[in-house]
């Protein structure tokens, strides 16, 4: 496990990740290995199981850009689940959720409400063929 703090920023090609904190779990491989992957050089990197962010937590990718309080990337479900105040920006256009899981593999994503608050999104038809 590893911790950065205070404007904690991730890169993985185009992807940035930005929070306050960003706590990332590495899978155990030492005992297959008789070693330790995790540090020196970044070799370890390919061994990422999982990142947690928290606070005022924004994911870019070209023009979406998800927001939100914490967010939860899965590295082998490619998978980010973002929570509290989820808002998903593609261009103008804007959809809000109390939870949005994006799946990265598949370009797609999903908008949850809680029981309390109904899902609100505005979408402008033409934005996707100006692009």
């Amino acid at each position: 496990m590893v911790v950065f703090s205070g404007n904690a920023v991730a890169t993985q090609g185009a992807r940035t990740i930005r929070a306050e904190s960003l706590t990332l779990y590495y899978r155990d491989d030492q005992k297959k290995t008789g070693r330790s992957t995790v540090g020196g050089g970044g070799e370890g990197m390919g061994n990422l199981e999982r990142m947690e962010a928290k606070g005022h937590v924004t994911i870019t990718e070209g023009v979406r850009v998800v927001t939100g309080d914490d967010a939860v990337f899965e590295q082998d479900a490619q998978k980010i689940t973002m929570t509290g105040n989820a808002v998903l920006r593609e261009g103008d256009n804007t959809i809000q959720g109390d939870r949005i899981v994006v799946f990265l593999n598949e370009n797609r994503g999903v908008v949850e409400g809680a029981e309390s608050r109904r899902v609100s999104a505005t979408i402008y038809p033409g934005e996707t063929k100006k692009r």
